[in-house]
Parts: structure tokens; sequence; C-alpha cells
């Protein structure tokens, strides 16, 4: 629905409005990251990050896959 307006959302409006609660391959804003519940995985952060504190709150968000596992 973003999309079609033209506009992506970013990660911060994404996730509030899918409340995602499993595990997600996001392609943000040139990069790609792994969302499960509220951590977040990439490159720099393997440990994990809590998504309130991860520096991409701000990047848009073009893709979202959902991982069943």
């Amino acid at each position: 629905a973003w999309a079609a307006h033209g506009k992506y959302p970013t990660l911060k409006q994404w996730w509030l409005s899918t409340e995602p609660d499993g595990l997600y391959l996001i392609n943000i804003t040139g990069h790609y990251i792994v969302l499960d519940g509220y951590r977040v995985y990439d490159n720099h952060f393997r440990a994990g990050k809590s998504f309130h504190v991860c520096p991409y709150l701000q990047r848009r968000v073009k893709y979202a896959w959902r991982i069943e596992r």
C-alpha cells in the first residue's frame, strides 16, 4: 500500500504498521537486515541490536519478506 502512493515507509513506520511477530528479511535503502521480533541483525550487528536503538529507523523499506522456520 505504501509503494502505491509513491513513497516507501521508514523502517519505524513499517514496523509500527506491520507489528512483525516473526523473522523477516528486509531490504532498506541500500542494505539488507534481518528482523527477529525486537532484534535487528546485519553484517554490522551480528550479535543483534535492539530494534529501538538501531541506526536504520529512518531508512526506507523497499521490500520485506517473512521467513518461515
